[in-house]
């Protein structure tokens, strides 16, 4: 008898760490495919925001290469339609160049890494504390 318990406490371990193997491998896959998703989704935000700066840059040399042109004609046409569309052409190049400026850097690409800073450099600061207060002793 107590053998036939022993093979049972034993097979319900194996079992017990069997389906423990299978959960943790149904946890690891579906941990790496929602990393994969998130990669992916990543990887489409950044190809189109690659896009966009490339078509904002072809449409800030447009603007520039109008804006020379408007400047060259301004020995022909009347000088306040020159000045009105100068200062047009100026002011959606700012906002082209603010609008370029804000997409090469946004708060999404340094909000991971400011937050690692402040966890890793609070988990120094309580280890730093730790340890001194520890020596102290």
């Amino acid at each position: 008898m107590p053998s036939s318990s022993k093979s049972r406490q034993s097979a319900l371990r194996r079992s017990r760490r069997a389906a423990w193997r299978r959960k943790t491998l149904a946890d690891l896959e579906h941990t790496f495919e929602s990393a994969l998703e998130a990669t992916t989704q990543q990887l489409h935000d950044l190809r189109r925001r690659y896009d966009r700066l490339k078509a904002d840059q072809h449409h800030y040399d447009q603007l520039h290469q109008r804006l020379q042109a408007t400047e060259q004609r301004s020995t022909v046409t009347p000088l306040t339609d020159l000045h009105h569309e100068l200062r047009e052409l100026r002011q959606q190049l700012i906002d082209l160049e603010i609008q370029l400026e804000s997409q090469l850097f946004s708060w999404d690409g340094f909000s991971d890494l400011f937050w690692l800073a402040i966890r890793f450099g609070g988990l120094g600061i309580l280890l730093g504390w730790l340890l001194h207060w520890l020596i102290q002793q």
